[in-house]
């Protein structure tokens, strides 16, 4: 007797559909992975600081018709292909990776925790027919004009807060340490 010839069968994890990072929450509301998640993680900094909307509109853009089986969210497709490629894993390396790290589960835009796979590692062949020269030359460009106008803001932002401080009296400043900066003429960079 042989036993069982049935492949065992592959539970992929439900895929979650695509939330705006831009989307109102409301205090008490957050996800468990807002409330319990670390800020200063790697992959929840990045996740914070990609144009999400603006990525997942262009993979959306790949699946006109909405008949069929919805595709997997933009999110977690293109979440899952930045991961393969800053780590140089390979497609089932990223998988796993993805399966046992939260925090790369809240970069790809999950609420919470899984220990299913978010898709099987052979779909990573299918992604990367679809996503063609063109699409990922808009997407590189859509994140560099991102952090360009990120930095911009910032710059813009310390702009404001030195004109602010020189505009303050140091005998008003609460802080002894800005009459010291002004005094000794020391720019602090803070990024």
């Amino acid at each position: 007797m042989q036993g069982n010839s049935e492949k065992p069968v592959r539970k992929r994890a439900s895929t979650p559909r695509y939330v705006s990072p831009n989307q109102l929450v409301l205090l008490g509301f957050e996800t468990p992975f807002e409330q319990k998640l670390t800020r200063e993680n790697r992959w929840v900094r990045l996740a914070q600081n990609i144009p999400w909307d603006r990525l997942v509109k262009y993979y959306d853009d790949l699946f006109p018709s909405k008949e069929g089986r919805p595709p997997i969210s933009g999110r977690v497709i293109l979440g899952a292909v930045i991961i393969k490629h800053m780590g140089d894993l390979t497609d089932r390396e990223t998988i796993a990776q993805i399966r046992e790290n939260m925090f790369m589960q809240y970069f790809l835009g999950y609420s919470s925790f899984t220990n299913e796979e978010p898709f099987s590692d052979t779909l990573f062949v299918e992604i990367r027919e679809r996503l063609s020269i063109d699409l990922l030359s808009k997407i590189n460009e859509v994140i560099a004009l991102h952090c360009i106008d990120m930095q911009e803001a910032r710059i813009q932002e310390q702009q404001k807060s030195k004109n602010k401080k020189q505009d303050t009296p140091p005998s008003q400043s609460n802080d002894p340490d800005d009459h010291k900066e002004m005094v000794a003429g020391i720019k602090v960079s803070t990024c």
